[in-house]
């Protein structure tokens, strides 16, 4: 895998989808039970939610998520049938996913 630590080259627009639940793929395996318990607690307002960073698997079809796993942990446990996903190149996902750092991305409805 391309560890890239330099930022993809230019700002672009991503159009925002709601995608099945079931076709994202939660990546953390350290879910802390209290966070999500206090998500759902919370309740998911889904007019302020916010999308999660998403590169789809070409093999699976899936989406792979990098941000959000105990958001999308919560929406599963309350019985939402679909997400908002923003699709990433892989170039985007592997920056985030190694780097921590966001990228310049204007995500549109």
């Amino acid at each position: 895998m391309n560890k890239k630590t330099t930022p993809p080259s230019s700002q672009r627009v991503v159009k925002m989808q709601w995608v099945p639940v079931d076709q994202i793929e939660i990546t953390n395996t350290r879910i802390k039970e209290g966070k999500v318990r206090a998500i759902i607690k919370q309740g998911i307002d889904l007019d302020k939610l916010k999308c999660f960073p998403a590169w789809r698997d070409p093999e699976t079809g899936r989406f792979i998520i990098t941000d959000g796993n105990h958001r999308l942990t919560a929406m599963k446990r309350l019985g939402y049938e679909k997400a908002p996903i923003a699709e990433l190149t892989r170039e985007e996902f592997d920056y985030i996913k190694f780097s921590f750092r966001a990228i310049d991305l204007v995500i549109v409805p």
